[in-house]
């Protein structure tokens, strides 16, 4: 059975698949990995389910050893550099660590999220219905916790030599201003107060982890005060403390709470928002509910069909080489040439 030395890693490292269901009834978030479509994208090169479990990366890299048999692995989401054994290799493709090779990821060079999958998956104990961690609670993960030097980690399959493969990085689509929906408790705040949300820069904090990002900012006043009944707390909701300071919840979030939220992060943007690094400016732009639900089916279905993305990577060498000898021949392939063109 393959299986993978921890030798270093960051302190937030740890296994994250897409999340459990149905325990936030008594306090238990969903957790999974705080970028979906890195989780995806990564699965989708070693040729696993989407939901599959991988390695997630915050920020800090970490550095594998194979022990036992060869490994089919890829990494997705930000930008991290990459060596095997000294020899770079690019994010976005997967490729093979044989028996004895090191594995060296070091910190993210853009983007935070990161996410390391394994062909066939890690052989890790699903807790309530999910391998993924929720550090607060010791559930899931390795052992209820981080991962940390000196674990092994086993794979479910011995990775056969394989086709490498590649797609375009997905950290390049990030997009500029975050979207969200109006509410739950909107009608808190004066017609003044919500202009300044939608109008005004914030700045990530350094205060961020997978509960949630703290924002920096003008301060948003409530017309009734920031203590009322606690109700539920959703992922993307954006709570206002009494400060007047915003706070952003993510996938390890509490599930209820007693600030006023002001909006929440549309599902389709809550990738976006967790590449954000400290001292990175972040602006809302509100959206109806019903561009929301728009925009979350497009996610869902872009994540389903992300193995459509991957190509082999000789495949699109190929093109590429192609394409340049063909422009420095002076016959560059033109949309508007019907023998050159391709539907």
């Amino acid at each position: 059975m393959s299986e993978l030395l921890v030798e270093s890693c960051g302190p937030l490292s740890s296994i994250q698949d897409t999340g459990r269901s149905g325990w936030q009834k008594i306090g238990l978030p969903r957790s999974g990995a705080l970028d979906p479509l890195a989780l995806a994208a990564a699965n989708a090169l070693v040729g696993n389910a989407h939901s599959a479990p991988a390695i997630e990366l915050l920020l800090s890299g970490i550095t594998l050893r194979a022990l036992e048999g060869g490994v089919c692995l890829a990494l997705a989401g930000g930008e991290f550099p990459i060596k095997r054994d000294g020899e770079p290799i690019a994010t976005h493709q997967s490729f093979a660590l044989a028996r004895g090779q090191q594995l060296v990821i070091g910190s993210a060079r853009k983007g935070v999220c990161g996410m390391l999958a394994a062909q066939g998956g890690y052989d890790v104990k699903e807790v309530l219905g999910s391998t993924s961690l929720h550090a607060r609670s010791e559930v899931g993960g390795l052992d209820g916790r981080n991962l940390r030097p000196g674990d092994r980690l086993r794979l479910k399959i011995n990775a056969e030599p394989r086709v490498e493969m590649r797609m375009a990085s997905i950290a390049s689509e990030r997009r500029g201003r975050i979207r969200v929906v109006l509410g739950p408790q909107s009608d808190y705040f004066s017609n003044a107060n919500l202009n300044i949300f939608i109008n005004s820069a914030f700045t990530v904090r350094s205060e961020c982890d997978r509960m949630a990002y703290r924002l920096a900012g003008p301060a948003i006043i409530t017309q009734r005060g920031t203590n009322f009944v606690s109700d539920g707390v959703a992922e993307g909701s954006i709570q206002v403390a009494g400060s007047g300071q915003l706070i952003v919840t993510l996938a390890d979030r509490q599930t209820i709470g007693g600030y006023p939220k002001i909006a929440t992060v549309i599902t389709a943007d809550l990738s976006t928002f967790a590449n954000c690094l400290p001292g990175d400016e972040v602006r809302f732009e509100v959206v109806s509910i019903e561009q929301a639900q728009a925009e979350l089916r497009r996610f869902r279905q872009r994540i389903a069909l992300m193995k459509t993305e991957v190509q082999p990577r000789s495949v699109v060498e190929d093109i590429s080489y192609r394409a340049a000898i063909d422009s420095m021949a002076g016959n560059a392939v033109s949309a508007m040439d019907s023998d050159t063109w391709q539907q």
